[in-house]
């Protein structure tokens, strides 16, 4: 069924999504199984407003501006969309093109397909925590005898990597344990996530990451990422990386959409 709607058919124009919903009325068809293409920011929010999905076509706006905008998708023209031979077909067009990462996750500014986890989420901090303090006990720390051991559960392959704290008598050239950790962990996988970290010390309270090393875990973190901080007493806090870092800088091209 073909129907042209305009301006004049609606009282509030968009940004409001009053247009889409009267089109979809007309259609019969629910917003769950509605398709909108835009190529403005506004007609973005107006289908968005309405509850369609709303594919982007990047010719009067370009990818980031649509998907910051709240796209769903975006096409270069509507000439870029084929044509179906089946419902099939079109449906797997148009669920690839609103999942463009293919299942994989945003940690930070690392997109990665996490492994299932096959061993229990606490087993796995138990062990993290038992590598953590074996790698307290390499610390060098000549200058404050202040040790630290830090391990991060690998997200993209369950692996555990561990480091100390090794300072230099040159303050700047100091290296953290979670620093140490996470490098570990990007020369063995490359690109990772880090469903959580462990930090132990000998403070009381446990310490928590310094600023800078806070930064660092924020580009392989998400807002849950677990951080658990634990003292030579046996003192133990448990938080989520957005307890520690709540507004942490992502360069602008690697933000979630």
């Amino acid at each position: 069924v073909d129907i042209v709607l305009s301006g004049e058919s609606v009282k509030r124009n968009k940004p409001n999504g009053d247009i889409y919903r009267l089109a979809m009325i007309k259609l019969g068809v629910g917003e769950d199984e509605a398709i909108v293409f835009e190529d403005s920011k506004g007609g973005i929010a107006a289908a968005k407003d309405s509850g369609a999905k709303c594919v982007a076509l990047a010719t009067t706006i370009d990818s980031e501006s649509a998907f910051c905008s709240g796209a769903d998708g975006v096409v270069s023209t509507l000439g870029a969309i084929p044509q179906f031979s089946s419902l099939e077909e079109c449906s797997s067009f148009f669920s690839s093109l609103f999942d463009p990462y293919g299942g994989r996750v945003r940690y930070g500014a690392v997109m990665i397909n996490p492994l299932e986890r096959r061993i229990p989420l606490e087993r796995a901090l138990s062990t993290a925590e038992r590598e953590a303090w074996k790698a307290y006990e390499s610390a060098y720390a000549p200058y404050s005898s202040f040790k630290v051991g830090a391990a991060v559960i690998s997200a993209s392959s369950g692996r555990i990597y561990s480091g100390c704290n090794v300072e230099n008598s040159s303050y700047g050239a100091t290296i953290c344990a979670e620093r140490n950790a996470i490098t570990n962990a990007i020369t063995s996988e490359g690109r990772i996530g880090i469903d959580a970290i462990v930090v132990v010390s000998d403070d009381d309270p446990p310490a928590p990451p310094c600023a800078i090393c806070r930064q660092v875990l924020s580009e392989f973190s998400k807002e849950d990422t677990i951080v658990i901080l634990v003292s030579k007493s046996g003192k133990r806090v448990r938080l989520q990386f957005k307890d520690i870092l709540p507004y942490p800088f992502v360069f602008p091209s690697m933000r979630k959409r």
